[in-house]
């Protein structure tokens, strides 16, 4: 019975690391509620914060190697997110007339890929970017990326967060709620007359598909070990 309380623990353990190593999509290499304003964010149009390999002789802000922005190049499929706050500006720079942030790889300013930007609210945005675009624009190896960071194009500028993600919510604004004026007119509403006629009724071999979304797999994934550790206990307390 030692044997077999020994194996179910094993495998619980070995779930509990699938579910975290599954879901190890997000790497935050800035984060401050209040918000700071990093070195080099005064300098007009060329205002920008640092991220790896010293931009301008100021100090970097986020805590990652090039080494590792390599390797994320490298690897494919990231994408840098950051939040911030202040007042779009372009500074007169005709190619950038909504002043959104742009990544710049080794001081190569004149080729800066530009961010999208989402409007958060409370003058917070979030801008995104893949690291695939950047390469795609700069035409430069992965391993050749020796230093990075971001054109910012705001006046008063505060940095709240930065990461680098991959996966399906790499993308996903911080707040997706629909704001309240989106809410369909009451004249939307179907008329009466468009009501199906009787005889457009689905045969029965036409009965719809189950469309009920699938489980969410991470979530079972977090279960399962608990689940298998409270069967450990109970076979335990039976013999």
């Amino acid at each position: 019975m030692k044997k077999v309380l020994a194996l179910v623990l094993a495998l619980a353990v070995a779930l509990c690391a699938l579910s975290v190593t599954a879901f190890a999509d997000e790497k935050v290499v800035f984060d401050n509620a209040e918000g700071i304003v990093p070195d080099s964010c005064d300098e007009g149009p060329w205002g920008s914060f640092g991220i790896v390999g010293t931009t301008m002789g100021r100090a970097d802000c986020c805590d990652i190697t090039v080494e590792d922005l390599d390797a994320l190049f490298a690897e494919g499929g990231w994408t840098f997110t950051f939040v911030y706050s202040g007042t779009p500006n372009n500074f007169g720079i005709a190619a950038n007339p909504d002043a959104n942030p742009q990544f710049v790889v080794n001081e190569d300013w004149d080729h800066g890929v530009q961010t999208t930007r989402v409007e958060l609210g409370d003058g917070k945005y979030q801008a995104t970017i893949a690291l695939d675009d950047i390469l795609a624009s700069y035409s430069v190896a992965a391993d050749a990326v020796a230093q990075a960071c971001v054109q910012i194009y705001t006046s008063d500028f505060k940095l709240y967060s930065a990461k680098f993600t991959k996966g399906e919510s790499a993308a996903a604004p911080a707040d997706e709620t629909p704001a309240a004026d989106e809410t369909p007119a009451a004249d939307e509403t179907p008329a009466a007359d468009e009501t199906p006629a009787a005889d457009e009724t689905p045969a029965a071999d036409e009965t719809p598909a189950d469309t009920t979304p699938a489980p969410d797999t991470g979530l079972a994934l977090a279960v399962i070990p608990a689940v298998m550790a409270l069967a450990a206990v109970v076979v335990s307390k039976k013999h």
